[in-house]
């Protein structure tokens, strides 16, 4: 009689989690120093929908001189956002306020976003971080960015596979305690997209194992995460192919 497959974890994308996660905690960090900031200059929230803004025009000083003299509760002010008024004329005729500090924060903002390469996906997400009028970054984003990048096993031939991974993984794992020295990179081809390679919670010097270079860690070897979303995967197509499985 047939069993009913039970898919089994293969393991989690551990640094895109970490990537992640920083630059979301990134962003609201600065989300939250710049609607001080904005608070102080224009008087008003600093809403997602300015987030976007700041996130999408490519003229920061006319972003923020053009939403000075539209904001303001006067006859020309009116006939402008009417757009029955020149804006430029507008932003010559009105005293601005100097605004050099809040377009440096909003200029470095966006370079760090940009180091993350990260600004689609604020914008993508800006109006979840928004919360009782104030930045955060809630427990079910982060619990979803783990869940994205957590693997798991999707028929029985991918547990199979994963079954000799583990397999191989704890007999290695069990001469590397002894004092080996058995990395993923020492292994057949077949199993190298299978298996990384991560850091024991012993020293060689820990162990006495007289390695020349004490201070390294033991190598620890784990199945591959993303070993099934390989399409040439040999080790999958032996087992599709050999084992035979109902």
């Amino acid at each position: 009689m047939k069993t009913k497959f039970e898919k089994r974890l293969i393991g989690r994308d551990e640094k895109s989690i970490e990537k992640t996660t920083e630059a979301f905690k990134f962003a609201v960090s600065e989300l939250n120093t710049l609607a001080v900031n904005w608070q102080e200059y224009f008087d008003e929230k600093f809403t997602p929908e300015k987030v976007s803004e700041i996130l999408l025009t490519k003229d920061i000083s006319h972003l923020i001189q053009s939403h000075f003299v539209l904001t303001r509760n006067n006859e020309r002010a009116k006939l402008a956002r009417k757009g029955e008024y020149k804006l430029s004329h507008l932003i010559d005729e009105t005293p601005i306020p100097p605004f050099e500090h809040l377009k440096n924060d909003i200029i470095s903002f966006r370079a760090g976003l940009n180091a993350r390469k990260f600004a689609d996906e604020l914008e993508n997400n800006i109006a979840k971080l928004y919360i009782d009028e104030q930045y955060v970054f809630p427990e079910a984003m982060k619990t979803a960015i783990e869940a994205k990048h957590t693997y798991y096993t999707a028929n029985e031939n991918e547990n199979a596979a994963l079954e000799l991974v583990e397999n191989v993984c704890n007999s290695l794992n069990a001469i590397n305690d002894l004092g080996g020295n058995i990395s993923g990179a020492d292994l057949p081809y077949m199993l190298q997209s299978c298996i990384i390679t991560g850091k024991g919670d012993k020293t060689f010097g820990e162990l006495q194992s007289g390695a020349s270079e004490s201070r390294y860690y033991v190598p620890r070897l784990f199945p591959n995460w993303g070993m099934f979303r390989r399409e040439d995967n040999a080790l999958l197509m032996h087992v599709k192919t050999n084992l035979k499985i109902q």
